[in-house]
């Protein structure tokens, strides 16, 4: 999928469960070769987040779209240094770039996305189990993708801007906008015609009056 060929962030963001510490990595695509899509093509919870770990989630990744070869931005977590995954990354054909160390910033995208899942879906929905956790996040994953209209990317789904369908969106929304300029044009000269209507009765009522009260003399 040409869309998948650029960025592919990855990182593990720990939150406290009742039953432990758990990992949620979440291998997140932020752009395409069109623009930023933010669509969430992957992610995971798990006890712990190893490298051997996150070879399987970005496998597990890769496996929804096995055409694309894209870049993967982390942060310097030991998982991302590690050689063994330098080495998984030059087998599987894909780019590795890390950010600046202290500056999360430099992944502010994804940075922005665990704010909002931790604001949004973690704290208020308060997880006590491993299993809470785990359908709460699906839902919210599953609504941010294909039902939420994201500002940045000219308020279309996540899902639909990694599926290239964003022109088509906004050309069916510039026709209904037409249409409905069109409709608003027809209603106000139909009230303006309305209008004037009235008016010319209005006028010509008191002269029809005269004329029959004069109709009405005697002779």
């Amino acid at each position: 999928m040409s869309c998948l060929r650029e960025n592919l962030t990855s990182s593990s963001y720990g939150e406290g469960l009742e039953t432990g510490r758990a990992f949620l990595s979440v291998p997140r695509q932020p752009f395409t070769r069109h623009g930023y899509s933010r669509a969430i093509v992957h992610w995971d919870l798990r006890e712990s987040m190893t490298e051997a770990e996150i070879e399987v989630i970005l496998q597990r990744a890769r496996e929804k779209y096995p055409e694309a070869k894209p870049r993967i931005i982390s942060d310097n977590g030991p998982q991302f240094i590690a050689r063994d995954f330098k080495e998984f990354i030059r087998i599987a054909g894909m780019t590795h770039v890390r950010t600046s160390p202290y500056y999360p910033q430099s992944n502010g995208k994804l940075e922005r996305w665990h704010k909002s899942l931790k604001s949004e879906c973690i704290r208020p929905g308060t997880p006590l189990t491993r299993e809470d956790a785990l359908r709460l996040i699906q839902t919210y994953v599953d609504h941010y993708n294909t039902v939420r209209l994201h500002s940045a990317i000219g308020y279309v789904t996540p899902h639909d801007m990694l599926a290239g369908r964003q022109a088509e969106i906004h050309a069916a929304r510039d026709r209904k906008l037409e249409e409905a300029r069109h409709q608003r044009q027809l209603r106000r000269e139909a009230r303006s015609l309305l209008a004037h209507s009235s008016n010319t009765t209005t006028i010509t009522s008191p002269g029809e009056t005269e004329a029959g009260s004069a109709g009405m003399q005697p002779c």
